[in-house]
């Protein structure tokens, strides 16, 4: 299954809990997104990532999946749930030396395409109205 797909499983699966109010945002799970938003690195040009070299793109996705696997560390429950499984799901891009990796062009641009909406979400739970 592609990563984005997976990804989108997850997301999906944590709106409808929080839409049917399995799951409540505490302040903590505020703080963990808050941060995790601030860590996950954003392209800094306006440049399509395919622009960019193939091991810029590899960095940058594996740095995020250990900035999900040690959000998912410091918080429990559904959020953790969650951030656990966007890692896992990018966890093969943290295996093994960058040069050894052998992501090709079409991998990464899905692995930025989960990445892409793993921020979306944290986006839109940030701009919430029911924060506490």
């Amino acid at each position: 299954m592609a990563v984005a797909t997976r990804i989108e499983l997850v997301i999906r699966s944590v709106e409808q809990g929080r839409r049917a109010g399995r799951w409540r945002l505490t302040l903590h799970d505020y703080e963990v997104m808050r941060d995790l938003r601030s860590r996950l690195e954003r392209p800094s040009s306006a440049a399509p990532p395919a622009a960019r070299s193939l091991t810029e793109r590899t960095i940058r996705l594996r740095n995020a999946a250990a900035d999900l696997a040690c959000a998912s560390m410091t918080t429990r429950g559904e959020l953790a749930w969650m951030l656990s499984e966007c890692a896992t799901a990018l966890s093969p891009l943290a295996e093994g030396t960058i040069h050894a990796y052998r992501l090709t062009p079409t991998e990464a641009s899905d692995a930025e395409t989960a990445l892409d909406q793993i921020q979306a979400f944290l986006d839109a739970v940030e701009g919430h109205s029911g924060r506490p």
